[in-house]
């Protein structure tokens, strides 16, 4: 069994970039009441934050996974963190590893 990997994939931190960046474009967010704090860059930081926890993850479940992790995993965690990001001012570890572990489950056998 491989080493657990140390730092997340450039592309998991893209996608999941991409993912937050798709929700940064709906009304939800561009009608909400109050600025991330810190900024967009702060923001987009704190989401993709959690790659290396995702990839972690991820890696636990390859043998059974069934779509392609980018699309199906990494860009909708992105979406969704940012959108719990924006609704709630935070994000628990406890939820975005919540959130993986879903996303995973979704397109394992």
């Amino acid at each position: 069994m491989p080493a657990e990997r140390t730092t997340p994939d450039a592309l998991t931190i893209a996608y999941i970039a991409m993912g937050a960046q798709k929700f940064m474009e709906t009304d939800e967010f561009q009608q909400r009441t109050t600025e991330p704090k810190g900024g967009e860059l702060e923001f987009v930081g704190e989401v993709i934050d959690h790659a290396l926890m995702l990839d972690c993850k991820a890696d636990k479940r390859e043998a059974d996974f069934l779509g392609v992790f980018l699309y199906e995993v990494a860009d909708l965690f992105g979406y969704q963190i940012a959108k719990m990001l924006t609704n709630e001012g935070q994000i628990t570890r406890q939820a975005a590893e919540d959130l993986a572990d879903t996303l995973i489950a979704a397109n394992c056998l």
